[in-house]
């Protein structure tokens, strides 16, 4: 009578582990869908290998900022990493390289989507750089681009996404909290 006790006691055990991996890959599906309007705080999107270290860059844009006197450091967001992730999911599936996408939304509903309520947002999109020094010198170069870097925020978040051809396209979010 022992052993099938703890025998059944096994079976149940091993069906309910099926079902909570199973539950966890359809969360997994839900929470990387396209459909982020639906979705009002997705923090857990996952994000893919970048031969691009986001910690490398966020560095070197700290290093930017304390060098021309702007602080404080940013500070690295999950929900910022999600809603940058999001946006470069979007363009590679859809096929564009611009701040709006092709409809004309503008980059902020990616940050509505994982719930970053911003009092301040700004994006920074790279295409085809393949280390961190030469992402944040092209956008240090460029005045809008750099107007990011030195601007009034706390938080910052990267994502990536590879293009046809192999070129990687980065996304950088920047936000403070309202």
């Amino acid at each position: 009578m022992k052993l099938r006790t703890v025998v059944l006691v096994f079976i149940v055990s091993a069906m309910l582990f099926a079902a909570s991996s199973l539950a966890l890959s359809v969360y997994r599906v839900l929470n990387t869908s396209p459909a982020i309007d639906t979705a009002p705080s997705i923090v857990n999107v996952e994000q893919p290998y970048s031969p691009v270290s986001y910690d490398a860059m966020a560095e070197l844009i700290n290093v930017k900022r304390s060098e021309n006197g702007v602080k404080p450091a940013l500070t690295n967001s999950k929900a910022l990493n999600a809603s940058a992730q999001l946006k470069a999911n979007d363009m590679v599936k859809s096929n564009y390289w611009a701040h709006n996408d092709p409809e004309g939304n503008e980059p902020w509903r990616f940050f509505h989507a994982v719930g970053y309520k911003y009092k301040s947002a700004g994006e920074n999109l790279a295409k085809c750089y393949y280390t961190p020094e030469a992402v944040v010198d092209a956008w240090f170069a460029s005045p809008e681009h750099r107007a990011n870097i030195l601007g009034d925020y706390e938080d910052i978040g990267f994502g990536v996404g590879t293009l046809e051809g192999g070129c990687l396209l980065i996304v950088n979010h920047f936000g403070k909290l309202k």
